[in-house]
């Protein structure tokens, strides 16, 4: 937690507790289970203690009115040239009295009997398949100390929503898309509407996917410590750029430190460990915010305890990843973990379902663990305490972490653990405790964060440094769905020694909406200079292939100029689905002529590549996920692009003139300058066709039939030479005709009509130095002209140099690429056919 110079540090961390030895070897490391799995019956205390159930408590329950509007755009703006000094971070942390209880190599106590053994880690929860280990697929900086301010620890956070991501760190919010392009960054203090006269510290936003909101948190206070808040953050709509409501919930003289925060399909959750002036610990304090009440958008009522005890403390309501009405909480109780859930509303809040979760199943108790040590002997003082940093739930399987001291005989090492509850279902009691220790002699495993994806898996980081060869270092595994421990593999390391003296205070893990297979992680690293700096990671587990991509679809690329050798084509298909990591890419593979098929990879869902004329060309498309599984490819048709002459199957009716000239295609053009003169093309093979012709302040317009229904009329007037296309791409046999026409005005008409047999649509990609009609299946076409205008305009018919027309078959791939020959404009018709 951060707060003024004038604040005492409180820390009272004893330095021996210990725990039990190996029992399964992870690289290089060790992961201890313990469990027992006796169902309870009531809940149980250990002597002397009382809980939340037990305890007095004072009474908090008020009303908060209906808050400050603020823009974050607004706000970033208006913060941009102002400065204000940060405070320097100390760590309030009250002696619960987790300390050692016995000798170094000792087993950590089993309470009321309960053995400690190895077992299987429920893994609750739909799966396809087994999940394989987790693997890091994205990765960009995150915030750092250099970005911010020169504070400590960061206390790295994150969220993800299926647009956003919200990276927090102390002294600033950056929001950015999913690639990592950030969109705004601002100070914490102007997001959260912190008074100018106030500190602010440990800053959390979640995203609520069942009211598509963004929730934060952020610790304020002066610099007496005298006026204290929790300043409750809830964006207006699931755009974290845009409008917020904040919410300053007073404390008075009690300092509210290490805020937690959770949300459910009912309510908000806020936590704090409660310090009188900033100084004396007086206990821990539950809020609790109805959804109803914010969505209403009334005055806010908040309710909750505060506890008068010394003896309990560090809530951590864990985040809900699944609908749930409770809020399940893990604390620690002296040297216990335990665990109650909130229940109920605002105005009748209840604690419910508490157990103590090493005297009921025999869970590892806290304990204090030692400084981490770098190479050189540096050491982190006091870097981390014992203190469970984050817990999470999903389908009723909870986890929790926390970092603790090991004791191989002779030295202290860190060691970071992960604890599972599993409940039958939310609002029910606790059925076990599993406990799962990573820890080695000679290496410190400290600041463990934990996410769940959707499958059930559980994904595990934390930092590793050891005394010779290793710089804080972020390792990565968890416990998969279906599949068990994954083992622990370094994900980034530090080159230099960090050379502040806190580290965390947590490290944020987001599940993935996107992803059911998928978490995103804002961990800490070193910078080079040994400042903080954290990175951004996403992490997904992924062993199923993704789906089909959708029916494989092509329109002709109206070129500048006529080609003689090859013709562009866009071939496009359907997205495909891939539940568990997103579709990545797509292997686009084309056969030329019946050869192999050779490709190239794109991330979109089309491709625009030249292919030449009179050859045979089929494309396959397979989807690729973001770990590389790739699935059975879906084919397209084979096509033939063809070249059209104006002389080849066009049927004209009416007088028609015939120009020459090195710049027609084929060295000639016809044309016509009276109205009521049809063109006529047919074939039997097309899939598509394209009519192309330039614009020009001499021309008029003409109408297109295809299969005798009318699809609009062309206007190939323009002020200033241009192009206009039009294109269907239904398969099938199908005429094409045209009529010349003119209108009154001078101006023609433009193209509006459609058909649900075929259509022809603006190509904005066609706007070049000449036009088009682009493909319509199998048709005839008939071009008449309208004659001259009142201007005397001669219909553009007569300056077509033979319209262009493409028919295609199918799609082309960008794999093979033939130089064509260039003219100047040219009047064709050209196409794939058969």
């Amino acid at each position: 937690m951060g707060h003024p110079r004038a604040l005492e540090t409180r820390r009272s961390l004893p330095r021996r507790s210990s725990m039990r030895a190996a029992m399964v070897l992870l690289a290089s490391a060790t992961v201890l289970m313990a469990t027992a799995s006796t169902a309870p019956v009531v809940a149980r205390s250990g002597p002397g203690r009382a809980g939340v159930t037990t305890a007095p408590h004072r009474d908090i329950a008020r009303a908060v009115g209906r808050g400050v509007k603020v823009s974050a755009r607004a706000a970033a703006n208006d913060a941009r040239g102002q400065h204000r000094d940060p405070n320097v971070l100390d760590k309030l942390h009250p002696d619960l009295g987790a300390r050692s209880t016995s000798g170094p190599g000792a087993p950590a106590e089993s309470a009321d009997g309960a053995d400690v053994q190895t077992t299987r880690v429920s893994t609750p929860g739909p799966w396809i398949v087994a999940q394989p280990d987790p693997e890091v697929v994205t990765q960009f900086p995150g915030i750092a100390e250099a970005d911010v301010c020169s504070c400590e620890p960061p206390d790295p956070w994150i969220a993800v929503s299926p647009t956003h991501i919200v990276q927090t760190t102390n002294g600033m919010v950056r929001i950015s898309n999913r690639s990592g392009t950030t969109l705004l960054s601002e100070p914490t203090w102007a997001l959260f509407d912190v008074p100018a006269d106030h500190g602010d510290s440990d800053p959390r936003i979640l995203w609520d996917a069942v009211h598509g909101r963004w929730v934060g948190v952020v610790v304020t206070y002066n610099g007496s410590a005298t006026d204290n808040t929790l300043q409750l953050a809830i964006s207006e709509t699931g755009d974290p750029t845009g409008a917020w409501t904040v919410y300053p919930i007073g404390f008075a003289n009690y300092l509210p430190d290490y805020p937690g925060i959770s949300t459910s399909s009912s309510k908000i959750v806020l936590t704090s460990d409660d310090f009188l002036n900033g100084v004396t610990y007086v206990g821990p304090t539950w809020l609790v915010i109805d959804w109803s009440n914010v969505l209403a958008g009334t005055t806010l009522f908040v309710g909750g305890a505060s506890y008068d005890t010394t003896g309990f403390g560090h809530f951590r309501p864990a985040i809900s990843l699944s609908t749930a009405v409770n809020t399940p909480v893990i604390y620690q109780n002296g040297t216990s973990p335990w665990y109650f859930e909130i229940s109920g509303t605002a105005h009748a809040p209840l604690a419910v379902n508490e157990y103590d979760l090493n005297a009921t199943f025999g869970a590892l108790n806290f304990s204090a663990p030692p400084d981490p040590v770098q190479p050189g002997a540096i050491g982190i003082s006091t870097a981390v305490d014992e203190r469970p940093t984050d817990a999470v739930f999903r389908s009723g399987q909870l986890w929790f972490v926390s970092t603790g001291d090991y004791n191989d005989g002779v030295d202290d090492w860190a060691y970071a653990r992960y604890t599972q509850v599993a409940t039958s279902a939310n609002g029910s009691a606790p059925t076990s405790a599993t406990d799962l220790a990573l820890f080695a002699s000679g290496t410190h495993f400290f600041m463990p964060g934990v996410g769940i994806d959707a499958h059930g898996s559980a994904i595990f980081v934390a930092t590793k440094t050891d005394p010779t060869s290793t710089y804080p270092t972020t390792v990565l595994g968890g416990v998969m769905a279906g599949s068990g421990l994954a083992s622990f593999v370094d994900v980034e390391a530090s080159t230099v020694a960090y050379t502040g003296t806190r580290w965390g205070d947590f490290v944020g893990v987001a599940a993935d909406p996107l992803g059911a297979g998928a978490v995103w992680v804002e961990h800490e690293l070193v910078a080079g200079d040994g400042t903080w700096r954290t990175s951004v990671i996403r992490v997904v587990s992924d062993g199923a292939a993704p789906g089909l991509p959708g029916a494989i679809t092509q329109t002709v690329v109206v070129p500048a100029t006529l080609p003689s050798v090859n013709v562009s084509v866009k071939t496009s298909w359907g997205a495909a689905a891939d539940p568990d990591s997103g579709v990545a890419a797509y292997l686009v593979e084309r056969s030329d002529d019946g050869g192999a098929y050779a490709g190239v990879r794109t991330p979109g869902t089309s491709i625009t590549q030249p292919l030449r004329i009179g050859h045979a060309f089929r494309y396959r498309i397979s989807a690729i996920d973001a770990v590389g599984n790739v699935d059975a490819p879906t084919n397209g048709p084979t096509y033939h692009p063809t070249l059209y002459q104006q002389t080849s199957g066009t049927v004209y009716t009416g007088t028609w003139g015939t120009g020459t000239g090195s710049g027609y295609s084929g060295g000639s053009v016809r044309y016509a300058s009276t109205a009521g003169r049809y063109a006529t093309f047919t074939t039997t093979t097309a899939r598509s066709i394209a009519i192309v012709t330039t614009k020009a302040s001499s021309r008029g317009s003409f109408k297109v039939y295809v299969d005798n229904v009318y699809k609009g009329t062309i206007s190939t007037y323009s002020t200033t030479t241009s192009i206009a296309s039009w294109s269907s791409n239904t398969p099938g046999p199908r005429r094409g005709r045209t009529r010349s026409r003119s209108t009154s005005s001078g101006r023609p008409a433009t193209l509006a009509s459609t058909s649900t047999r075929s259509s022809f649509s603006a190509d904005s990609s066609a706007y070049l130095r000449s036009a088009a009609v682009m493909p319509v299946p199998h048709p005839r076409c008939r071009h008449r002209d309208s004659g001259a205008d009142p201007r005397g305009r001669r219909s553009d018919i007569e300056r077509w140099r033979k319209p262009l027309v493409f028919f295609l078959d199918a799609p082309i791939s960008e794999s093979e690429i033939v130089p064509g020959h260039r003219r100047g404009w040219p009047g064709a018709t050209q196409g794939t056919a058969r």
